[in-house]
């Protein structure tokens, strides 16, 4: 009986009548983290958390009866103290009684569902709505195992490339990847890569062995918001389960990470819509007062430009819509290339167009108007016909006073709009705002 539980790949533990455990094969030994000496005579319950012994009293009860229970989870102590769920499958084993036999005992197959926990518990996260980040922090932790390796996800994020997972970072991702190295060849092709710690250069195979991986498995997942695909990169300790981890992989972590990729995809552009004018792509209304509102609670200084296109009503209504919206496109790109880096310019409603320059006080303000007026004063070519319109634009600045309210300052510069429209259009004029 012991030699074959000893030869039984799931983890198998046994309990007698008195309920003290009197086989364990080595895969249960190294499921529960014990030394077999350590866990032979354990009594069961103790083994049990506080919190499930009920359920596992009414199991103990139940197959004496002669029920055959469904696997279900119980959190046993590992043998470095920690609780873990595991999902127990016992079942009744009749054998002679001393001194022909141990008498009936009571086997349980111990199975760690950590993996497949991982997914759910990472879809879930996702579908929350909780920070990818985070999310991919708990995937990566939970597909991490003794026998598959550490693994780590590599993927885009604010313009830059994000780590996470228990892999070294250089084993992830490699900067710069190798010419023909696994990383490069899944990128290129999409494909699933499964290569041998000896195949990789040697400043990356030195990093594999003093960690004890055999081998390094690369699967490229597709981002739809950017070129380059995200990576799932593992590492397992035997070669010989590098094509089973492959495989592994390419399948259910590939499809959960794909559609949280998928997911954030959609979420910012939904957000992009939400927050951007649909004509011109700039920021619309609602997005530019957040941005102000933002820059008011952190106290950093701002100066606003509001814009007007000067004679586009008249325009608008002679050639109709098309054309207008066609000169509010031209107007829109010269204000973006006017803009600096940091600035955020939107169209509030019409021709009415308002530039945030952050970080920019009274002195720099005017000479940052003196360039859009000049940029849309210039002439607008719509289909061959010449339309000479400029632009009006009032400044107000938060100066020194980074205790101003947005709407102080936005009243500010529109008085200064009205400003320069009573100077004869096509020009600017500076406001300061009312002190509070």
């Amino acid at each position: 009986m012991g030699e074959l539980v000893d030869q039984g790949l799931e983890a198998i533990v046994a309990f007698d009548a008195d309920l003290r455990v009197v086989l364990a094969n080595d895969a249960a030994c190294q499921l529960l983290g014990y030394a077999r000496d350590d866990l032979l005579g354990a009594e069961a319950y103790a083994l049990v958390h506080p919190d499930d012994l009920d359920r596992a009293a009414a199991n103990v009860v139940g197959i004496s009866k002669g029920a055959l229970p469904d696997p279900g989870l119980l959190r046993i102590r590992r043998g470095d103290g920690s609780w873990i769920h595991y999902e127990l499958r016992p079942r009744p084993i009749r054998l002679p009684g001393p001194p022909d036999g141990p008498g009936d005992l009571t086997a349980l197959s111990i199975r760690d569902n950590t993996m497949e926990d991982a997914h759910w518990l990472f879809l879930a996260q996702v579908a929350s709505g909780a920070d990818l980040d985070a999310c991919i922090a708990t995937f990566t932790t939970g597909l991490t195992s003794l026998v598959d390796g550490p693994m780590s996800v590599t993927y885009e994020t604010g313009g830059k490339r994000r780590y996470s997972g228990a892999l070294p970072v250089e084993l992830a991702w490699p900067d710069p990847v190798p010419e023909g190295s696994p990383w490069g060849r899944a990128v290129l092709t999409g494909e699933p890569v499964s290569c041998p710690v000896e195949e990789l250069p040697d400043h990356l195979a030195a990093v594999a062995t003093s960690i004890g991986i055999e081998s390094l498995v690369v699967v490229p997942v597709l981002d739809p918001a950017h070129k380059t695909p995200a990576l799932i990169v593992q590492g397992p300790y035997d070669a010989a389960m590098a094509d089973i981890v492959m495989i592994a992989l390419s399948r259910r972590p590939k499809d959960a990470l794909t559609i949280a990729l998928e997911r954030r995809d959609a979420m910012d552009r939904l957000h992009h819509m939400a927050m951007s004018d649909p004509l011109t792509g700039l920021a619309n209304r609602t997005s530019f007062f957040e941005t102000l509102e933002r820059l008011s609670g952190s106290r950093t200084a701002y100066s606003i430009c509001t814009i007007d296109i000067d004679h586009f009503k008249e325009v608008n209504d002679s050639y109709g819509h098309q054309v207008g919206d066609e000169i509010l496109l031209v107007c829109a790109r010269r204000l973006a290339q006017v803009a600096r880096a940091g600035d955020v310019v939107g169209r509030l409603g019409g021709d009415e167009f308002a530039v945030i320059h952050v970080g920019v006080g009274a002195s720099q303000a005017p000479v940052l108007a003196a360039r859009i007026v000049e940029a849309l004063n210039q002439p607008v070519d719509v289909g061959g016909f010449i339309f000479d319109l400029g632009a009006s634009v009032g400044v107000a600045s938060t100066g020194d006073a980074d205790h101003l309210l947005p709407d102080d300052v936005m009243a500010a510069s529109d008085a200064a709009l009205y400003s320069a429209k009573r100077a004869g259009r096509g020009t600017w004029r500076y406001a300061e705002p009312d002190p509070v």
